[in-house]
């Protein structure tokens, strides 16, 4: 069903709780100047990321979008991508507690915005982009279940010096740590001093002398013998790991879509490709080789991802800085996140500068095992050696 009428301008929709389903993609693209839209109290939780980025593509005159109740649980990355004469975005009493900040850099006229009873943890100045902070004024963000610790700092301070107009401030509770439990937000009063780490030569001097020879002792082994340590510890976690392994439904056309800088191609090209695909027969999705030409290159990425069982991202600085490999990361995330699969192999080509990681690529290094590139000789056939186990089909595989 579609909204088909180019003099809409206003549209009411809200509380129909059965009208979306999974494949609504296009309920709006037939009424391009509307300008008003109220959908709340209905369930957007049924549909998945791409549904929800195509819904509002084509509302280039919207100003105002109430989606309040619906429960949203996440914000797909281009969910707001031609949507930049939007004013007021209403998307309370959801379940939203994180998102990539990408999602809101279109909005370049939002003034209002709420978000108030949702999942709201912890919010920094990388939270929004910076023009959002500056522009809005009128922000909600009430009872959500704020963390007073160092982590809101920054946020703690900007409420103390913003100009920006807080509603219902007094809701601002925090829930932990447990002995502020429910007290007001603004009743926490953290310094910089108590939330700067001790310097690292105070931490050293308190450290006894039997320590320090015992862990230099423990670095001396495990250089020697660093490459057989870290294959055997991801063989180890590999066996034990919670994430279910895939199951073959013969929808899979590669084996692997690889995710890189175009910076870093030449050893994609010149390494990776050799070991796994010709050597190994591993079928990869590349970049250069595999988009279809003259196709929108999100919809290539999808599509990419969708169609191989497994996503390598080779992650380096230029990887880093580069915003579409972080829209690949954050589509495999996606996929890991919704279908609970062990999808994600990470290459780490280089050690990653502070001043280039992503609160996103922080907690994937945090929490996901990741294959190190060596340069010595000795470390990279067992690195290949690693890769390969990371994406070896499952047994059965392609059998009936």
């Amino acid at each position: 069903m579609a909204f088909a009428s180019s003099s809409l301008i206003y549209l009411d929709i809200s509380v129909n709780k059965y009208i979306f389903y999974s494949n609504s993609y296009d309920f709006f693209s037939k009424s391009p100047n509307l300008q008003v839209l109220y959908l709340h109290n209905n369930q957007l939780n049924n549909l998945n990321s791409t549904a929800l980025e195509t819904m509002f593509r084509n509302l280039t005159q919207l100003r105002k979008l109430y989606i309040q109740n619906t429960g949203l649980s996440f914000l797909p990355p281009n969910v707001f991508v031609n949507n930049g004469m939007m004013s007021e975005l209403q998307l309370q009493s959801n379940f939203l507690s994180t998102w990539d900040p990408i999602v809101f850099q279109p909005l370049l006229s939002l003034r209002k915005l709420f978000m108030d009873h949702n999942n709201i943890r912890i919010l920094n100045e990388t939270s929004f982009p910076q023009f959002i902070w500056d522009n809005l004024t009128d922000l909600n963000l009430a009872g959500n279940p704020f963390s007073c610790t160092c982590e809101n700092l920054w946020f703690r301070n900007w409420i103390q010096s913003t100009n920006v107009k807080l509603l219902q401030l007094h809701a601002y509770l925090c829930y932990e740590p447990k002995k502020l439990s429910k007290s007001p937000f603004l009743d926490w009063h953290p310094t910089k001093a108590q939330c700067t780490p001790l310097p690292a030569w105070v931490i050293a001097s308190a450290i006894g002398v039997p320590t320090l020879l015992f862990l230099a002792l423990v670095i001396v082994v495990s250089h020697r013998y660093r490459w057989y340590i870290r294959y055997w510890c991801f063989t180890l976690r590999s066996r034990y790991k919670r994430l279910e392994p895939f199951e073959d439904n013969g929808t899979y056309v590669f084996d692997a879509f690889v995710s890189y800088n175009c910076h870093d191609r030449p050893w994609v090209i010149q390494r990776l490709l050799p070991k796994l695909e010709y050597d190994a027969g591993f079928k990869l999705c590349l970049h250069d080789r595999d988009f279809i030409v003259g196709h929108d290159i999100v919809d290539n990425i999808v599509d990419g991802i969708d169609v191989s069982r497994k996503t390598i991202l080779v992650l380096s600085n230029n990887f880093a800085q580069s915003q579409w490999c972080q829209l690949e990361l954050t589509m495999a995330q996606h996929k890991l996140f919704d279908e609970n699969k062990d999808i994600l192999v990470l290459i780490l080509l280089e050690d990653i500068k502070p001043e280039n990681l992503s609160n996103r690529l922080t907690l994937l290094l945090r929490k996901q095992t990741y294959i190190e590139w060596p340069s010595e000789e000795e470390g990279q056939d067992l690195f290949w050696e690693r890769v390969k186990a990371a994406l070896q089909k499952p047994s059965g595989y392609g059998t009936l």
